[in-house]
């Protein structure tokens, strides 16, 4: 995935400042036509990040190779907060895999932890260490 939700928070304070001077944003509110509640990205307690440029994407072999593999990553995190929001309940790494396999979606185990794992550090999905039952859930508040 190229971009974190720090990119992304420092692109929309950067976007806020160039073309809304004098606004000062607290949060955005993403919608998905397939989830009920918004993915909010909160930006007021965020306001100290370093307004960086955006970053470069990563690098890849060859340059007709990056759009394909790109939207393949694009494709699995889809298909993931999908089998998550149709179980209503948190699922473990094994239940995921199991649920996109039932739902037609093939993917390789080692796409599927890859993807899980950078979903939880952009903050799309938790796995709290603690919570019970475990496994991979969407935040409950909408909030990273």
């Amino acid at each position: 995935m190229p971009y974190t939700m720090t990119d992304l928070v420092a692109f929309l304070l950067r976007f806020c400042a160039e073309n809304l001077p004098g606004l000062i944003p607290d949060d955005v509110d993403i919608h998905f036509k397939n989830r009920d509640k918004p993915f909010n990205v909160p930006l007021a307690q965020l306001q100290a990040l370093p307004l960086l440029p955006p970053p470069s994407p990563p690098p890849v072999m060859a340059e007709q190779d990056e759009e394909p593999m790109q939207g393949r990553f694009y494709e699995l995190m889809g298909d993931i907060l999908e089998v998550l929001t149709a179980a209503k309940r948190p699922l473990t790494n094994l239940a995921v895999k199991a649920a996109l396999a039932k739902a037609g979606k093939e993917w390789s185990d080692r796409w599927v932890d890859e993807m899980l794992s950078r979903m939880i550090k952009d903050g799309a999905i938790e796995n709290p260490d603690k919570a019970r039952p475990r496994g991979y859930r969407l935040p409950e508040n909408g909030n990273v």
